[in-house]
């Protein structure tokens, strides 16, 4: 669909200039999905067929109807016509995850999530995405805050060798 998103190729190239060149010309464009709540636990109760089913069809009302249908290069190229595979992954089932992720709240204080980042006794260091000022909610933050409490853990190990 033209005009939404970034081309992804099959190589996983992204750049305005690399558009259309892969597979014979035709871009790939990936969606993800998210649902959360009783919305989640439905979808994810479902065989992933069906699943996948209902989500495309939202996609076909957002992109190919009313006043979104100028958003498509091809007028008959729904979503679901172009589809080509899915994975669906039910967080709340990730042992490490257990569906969890920060989301900040109008009564949030000033600070809180460095407040969660703070080191304990110079021997305990917190990372995740709640813990990242600029990036919370998102799988980067998460990175970023791991690069930080690394680099924490280092700086502390130079200390106690002085």
């Amino acid at each position: 669909m033209r005009g939404v998103g970034r081309d992804m190729h099959a190589d996983g190239g992204c750049s305005a200039e690399d558009a259309g060149e892969a597979a014979g010309g035709a871009p790939y464009h990936y969606v993800t999905a998210f649902a959360m709540g009783l919305w989640a636990q439905r979808v994810c109760a479902l065989p992933i067929a069906e699943a996948v089913g209902k989500i495309l069809a939202q996609l076909d009302d957002v992109f190919c109807s009313g006043v979104s249908a100028g958003l498509a290069a091809d007028p008959g190229a729904r979503p679901a016509e172009v589809y080509l595979g899915a994975i669906l992954v039910d967080w709340a089932k990730e042992p490490y995850a257990r569906g969890a992720y920060s989301c900040p709240t109008v009564t949030e204080p000033p600070g809180a999530r460095a407040k969660l980042a703070e080191p304990v006794a110079d021997t305990l260091f917190f990372a995740g995405e709640a813990t990242n000022q600029s990036s919370m909610m998102t799988a980067h933050g998460a990175l970023e805050s791991g690069l930080r409490a690394a680099e924490e853990v280092m700086t502390s190990m130079k200390r106690s060798r002085v």
